[in-house]
């Protein structure tokens, strides 16, 4: 497949480039393209901020990874390497469980997948009250998404 627009190939080049935005989102807690603006994607307008110590290391990766074309980014293979290398010169190793919460002593293992509801053929429909999020619904869901992922294997 092609990019009617770009005139690149659509393959595993893209999951790349989704890759250095999440890379970009752990390093700074901002994505690369915040206001989403089409000109800034497409041509990667991005920066690193000059701020950044805490993951120069990482800069040249993310360079490489959110690059225009396709061609020019580094295969998986090269970025597992260059993050095993990253991980190995702080003493991290990318196969041990990693505990979420800082400073706590409680770890909470993974929940098992939630069983498949059955529903009739034909819902009813949803009523207003369904479809509105009131109190501390947001709050709920998301401490149940922190218990389900505390411990994550590499």
């Amino acid at each position: 497949m092609i990019d009617m627009y770009s005139n690149y190939p659509i393959n595993e080049m893209q999951d790349v480039w989704a890759l250095g935005c999440i890379l970009y989102l752990l390093c700074f807690y901002k994505h690369p393209f915040e206001d989403s603006a089409r000109l800034a994607i497409l041509n990667a307008n991005f920066t690193i901020p000059s701020s950044d110590k805490k993951y120069k290391m990482m800069h040249p990766l993310i360079k490489s990874i959110l690059q225009i074309n396709p061609n020019n980014r580094p295969p998986a293979v090269v970025i597992v390497e260059q993050l095993s290398e990253y991980a190995a010169s702080m003493s991290i190793d990318p196969k041990s469980s990693i505990d979420l919460c800082k400073g706590s002593n409680a770890i909470i293992q993974p929940q098992a997948a939630p069983k498949p509801v059955s529903t009739p053929a034909n819902p009813p429909p949803q009523q207003a009250e369904n479809v509105e999020l009131g109190g501390d619904y947001c709050g709920q869901q998301l401490d149940v998404f922190k218990k389900e992922v505390i411990l994550w294997r590499c």
